[in-house]
């Protein structure tokens, strides 16, 4: 976040760039657990984690009092939207924490979330070129790598850095059980140190608030299920640098068809590969192709097999 200035017409980066950034340093975000009737809260355990991090988080970075290290959705006050105020978070947060479970990758809502954020990495990378992975995984419960989505299985995370009876039990094993106490201990300040590592460097762009309740998920419909993303297909039909018409400005195309850039300069990343990210961000996989190679193939005005 910047604070700016005006000046004579010109614009100037505050010098207390770094101390007025108060945004959260983390979103958890998680699968709520139903209650089975004995009256205790399912959820106080994942509480207990968020205000663990918390207080890491606080220790390792130099957040004014009153700023909120992290947020989750028992953070929301009553009376608040809570829509707008997911929406708001979501918008602002620099990293996103997920908490893997199975009932994570079942839930609509974790999927909105993970949509929601993720879109603001998309942006990010289209506006600069570089990367902006700002999702630091966390193991609620151990998931078989068939029941990740695609989201999650492009994750290049790993999870031993935070020992290994937190690979095999997770952070609801390790946080149950007075044995594991000590690797309970080790994984969270773990995970507090990659959050803030990642927000450091990453600073991913804060974004628009995503109306909460539009959005769709990141582990794709719930009729679907979790499971290997669909295919789909991208056509792009735009010309090369080399056989532009007359009068066309060559700085917008490349020498394929899928290097067109028509939002250059405000835009450093092709139109096509952006148009990826976007589908992969809905659990598809996607296959570009160029116009001219569809239409040179015999099976070009075939009926599709997948969307398109």
């Amino acid at each position: 976040m910047r604070v700016l200035t005006q000046d004579g017409g010109r614009v100037h980066a505050s010098t207390q760039q770094r101390a007025a950034d108060h945004r959260p340093y983390f979103f958890l975000s998680y699968a709520h657990t139903p209650g089975h009737g004995s009256g205790t809260d399912p959820d106080m355990w994942v509480e207990r984690l968020f205000r663990d991090l918390c207080g890491h988080v606080l220790a390792m970075t130099d957040l004014p009092a009153g700023a909120s290290p992290g947020f989750m959705d028992r953070e929301i006050r009553s009376g608040e939207g809570w829509s707008e105020r997911l929406g708001e978070v979501l918008a602002t947060c620099r990293v996103f924490v997920p908490l893997f479970s199975p009932r994570y990758f079942a839930s609509e809502m974790c999927g909105k979330e993970w949509h929601a954020f993720e879109q603001r990495a998309i942006h990010h990378r289209a506006r600069s070129n570089q990367p902006a992975e700002a999702i630091v995984p966390a193991l609620w419960v151990p998931v078989p790598p068939s029941q990740l989505p695609g989201s999650a299985e492009r994750l290049q995370f790993n999870h031993r850095d935070f020992g290994d009876r937190y690979v095999t039990d997770g952070l609801y094993g390790l946080i149950k059980l007075r044995l594991f106490a000590q690797e309970y201990e080790r994984a969270v300040y773990e995970l507090a140190k990659r959050i803030v590592r990642v927000a450091d460097t990453v600073r991913i762009d804060t974004g628009r608030p995503v109306d909460y309740r539009l959005a769709p998920s990141a582990f794709g419909s719930p009729s679907s299920g979790v499971g290997a993303p669909r295919p789909m297909r991208i056509t792009i039909a735009a010309p090369t640098r080399h056989d532009l018409p007359d009068g066309r400005i060559g700085d917008y195309y490349g020498d394929h068809p899928q290097d067109w850039n028509p939002y250059h300069p405000a835009a450093a990343r092709p139109l096509a590969y952006v148009a990826e990210e976007l589908v992969r961000s809905l659990n598809y996989q996607a296959q570009i192709t160029s116009f001219d190679e569809e239409s040179g193939r015999p099976e070009g005005k075939s009926p599709p097999t997948t969307p398109e």
